[in-house]
């Protein structure tokens, strides 16, 4: 691959998608600071990236638990295929050999890629769509949550506009007026 080709892998970004770990011992960490270090003997090929920061560390989902790396310790895959509505993703790696990882059947294959700038277009595309799709979820939970704290809200202030017709019902009643002394004698 050419050095253009591999300067621009460089710089896509990481979050939402896949990478290929080292094979052989793996070097995580288990805080964002990286300093409780954590070695795998055995361990996935691939892993999800959950967020970049820092512009070279990752936040990696390993085994069910959240993990760091450093950006040069993985490799980038590009996404092939992804089918949203069952998760199914096939991920390639543009080194050499070029090869596939399909997570419906957890098998890695060797193939040829005819257009490289072509896979690249590809996994832009997918990995548009999948942040569209996470600000989408982010932004139906704030109005979700907005819309149930409006409807609480209504409701709070439908119960003090009753209380208060209450408590004016009371306080115009010869024995609401009674009452009221009372409890102003005991406060």
């Amino acid at each position: 691959m050419d050095d253009d080709k591999k300067a621009f892998l460089k710089s896509l970004p990481y979050t939402h998608c896949y990478v290929r770990l080292n094979e052989g011992i793996l070097r995580v960490y288990e805080d964002e600071a990286m300093q409780n270090v954590k070695q795998y003997h055995q361990h996935p090929d691939y892993a999800k990236v959950l967020y970049e920061y820092e512009h070279d560390k990752l936040a990696l989902l390993l085994n069910e638990k959240r993990v760091f790396v450093k950006r040069d310790d993985v490799s980038l895959m590009l996404f092939k295929h992804f089918n949203f509505e069952t998760n199914h993703y096939q991920v390639i790696n543009m080194s050499e050999p070029t090869f596939m990882y399909d997570s419906e059947t957890k098998k890695t294959s060797t193939i040829e890629v005819e257009n490289a700038w072509q896979a690249i277009a590809s996994h832009l595309y997918i990995h548009q769509l999948l942040q569209n799709q996470q600000q989408q979820l982010a932004v139906k939970k704030l109005l979700g949550d907005n819309l149930k704290q409006r409807t609480q809200i209504e409701q709070l202030i439908e119960m003090k506009d009753t209380l208060l017709k209450r408590y004016l019902k009371l306080r115009e009643s010869k024995l609401g007026r009674i009452q009221i002394k009372l409890w102003e004698r005991r406060s």
